[in-house]
């Protein structure tokens, strides 16, 4: 899967082959796509007894996966070999992935860390002024991801409780809704709310008003925070009067639905655009992972609010509601800025 649509890729140790050829030929026109699971730096590969980029290139190959582990543990593959073997295959016009990971033995004497991030830094080696440019956009899309989806998951937690123990959830002749059920409430705004979102983009993109990608970004924090405001305001008259209505809760949903509509597609859309072609997949990876550590900051944010804590839910909302406002408008200030870094990409 590739971040150009979502297309099959298929790898293939047999790349010099009629048959092979026939069949990438096949493929035209399809999201099929063949790929090598590696190739040489040089030229002239035959000698080297691998393929080369343009042999990779002649059987029809579009992609090439660099920087196994098994290569580094049994062939000898350094950072440096990778490099070589990147950079060839992106002056061939070649798409690369480069795959970071540790061995068995490194995982269980706790290198992980040190080995992923020797290894990244090998990939990373020699990029362009504007790439680094780049990747520091990158690093600020990650953090505002992180700190985005630390208060949106709280859906599955904290929301979830505050559904069951304090919203009325008693609707007359429709009986008790289950509290699981508020969850549904987001999928249903998505496919609600989307396409008004598009066209909103769309409109403003045709007056030539469109807002730069980190406003959008401070856009979605900004509905983040106004959630959170009130679920606080929620939480407090729950704490003193009992049970709410549902319409706090439906009202939290709507704001951080908006939120992720601002921000979760066009940081997906901002990171494939930037990040440089020889690190397309890490990138990515670094994206995700973004919104994995806000999961993991969400379980910790949550176990401040449930159990014996719940008295301190209007607290705690209040400071995701200053953290997220704050970085909101760090982001605005800083959206200029940033927009440079991004020369060349919308």
């Amino acid at each position: 899967y590739t971040t150009e649509g979502g297309w099959l890729h298929i790898d293939t140790p047999a790349l010099v082959d009629d048959a092979l050829q026939a069949k990438a030929k096949g493929f035209g026109g399809s999201k099929i796509k063949v790929g090598a699971q590696n190739m040489n730096w040089e030229d002239k590969g035959a000698w080297t007894g691998e393929v080369s980029p343009l042999m990779v290139k002649d059987c029809g190959a579009s992609l090439v996966e660099l920087g196994h582990s098994e290569r580094r543990t049994h062939f000898g593959e350094t950072d440096e070999t990778v490099l070589k073997r990147t950079k060839a295959a992106i002056e061939a016009g070649l798409k690369v992935i480069v795959c970071v990971g540790e061995m068995l033995n490194e995982r269980e004497a706790g290198e992980t860390e040190a080995v992923l991030k020797k290894q990244f830094e090998g990939g990373i080696a020699g990029l362009t002024p504007e790439e680094k440019k780049r990747m520091v956009v990158i690093v600020v899309l990650f953090g505002a991801s992180a700190l985005f989806f630390a208060g949106f998951e709280q859906a599955g937690s904290s929301f979830s409780l505050f559904a069951e123990r304090y919203t009325i959830r008693t609707m007359g002749s429709l009986g008790t809704i289950p509290a699981g059920q508020f969850q549904s409430l987001n999928s249903l705004m998505v496919i609600g709310l989307a396409p008004v979102v598009a066209m909103l983009w769309n409109s403003l993109a045709k007056r030539k008003a469109e807002p730069l990608m980190i406003t959008k970004f401070a856009w979605g924090l900004f509905a983040l925070a106004l959630g959170f405001v009130v679920a606080a305001f929620a939480a407090q008259r729950a704490l003193a009067a009992g049970p709410v209505l549902p319409t706090w809760l439906v009202s939290i949903y709507l704001l951080h639905t908006l939120g992720e509509l601002f921000l979760s597609p066009i940081g997906l859309s901002a990171v494939s655009k930037l990040a440089p072609e020889r690190l397309a997949g890490q990138t990515m990876g670094i994206w995700f992972l973004g919104s994995s550590l806000g999961n993991i900051l969400a379980g910790l944010l949550a176990g401040e609010v449930t159990g014996d804590a719940a008295a301190q839910m209007p607290q705690v909302f209040m400071q995701v509601v200053y953290l997220a406002a704050a970085t909101g408008v760090l982001l605005l200030l800083l959206s200029r800025p940033l927009n440079r870094l991004m020369k060349g990409v919308q």
